[in-house]
């Protein structure tokens, strides 16, 4: 299953610094997983980054802190061009899915995104300048026993629980945990 969340990037314009986490770009609410699930990937996404002053989109990194993280930090490159194309998009690369996952906690609470990068190309001005929202898609499992299968989308009869279910012979709605 997966979920998409809304970034905004309050702090679109910054200075960053070279030491991960770095500076706040924004904030987003993860909800709690039901109990026994578990993150198995992430994906975070900001199209539209301007590159500034000789900056190459391969030295931003991005990571997450807040009561939403473990609390173990770790920032990702999501870009892997230089200065071309210019606005470059972020999009954390397919090897580090789990990685940024395993930094996501099952409890939820806010999370803050921060951006810094490997080099500081602009001393006295920012590297790069982030569009207004940004993504963050997870997907995560749930106890087969917290899936529920019924006859209709509202008011109707449960007909089944858990993964799989054969539904031959009837129609049904599956209805995951939902908490987003």
């Amino acid at each position: 299953m997966s979920a998409t969340y809304t970034i905004t990037f309050t702090n679109q314009a910054n200075d960053e610094t070279t030491v991960c986490p770095g500076v706040a770009l924004g904030t987003f609410t993860l909800p709690a997983l039901p109990t026994g699930g578990a993150y198995i990937g992430a994906n975070i996404t900001a199209n539209g980054i301007v590159l500034n002053g000789g900056t190459y989109g391969s030295e931003i990194r991005l990571g997450l802190t807040g009561a939403g993280s473990t609390g173990a930090v770790a920032c990702y490159q999501g870009i892997t061009t230089t200065s071309s194309p210019n606005p470059a998009n972020y999009i954390t690369l397919a090897a580090d899915s789990a990685g940024l996952a395993s930094k996501l906690n099952p409890a939820g609470g806010a999370v803050t995104l921060n951006y810094n990068e490997s080099y500081n190309d602009n001393t006295l001005a920012q590297d790069a300048t982030f569009p207004a929202t940004g993504t963050i898609t997870v997907t995560y499992t749930v106890p087969p026993s917290t899936i529920t299968w019924w006859d209709a989308a509202s008011g109707g009869t449960m007909v089944g629980t858990g993964s799989p279910f054969d539904p031959v012979g009837t129609t049904v709605v599956p209805e995951y945990p939902d908490f987003g």
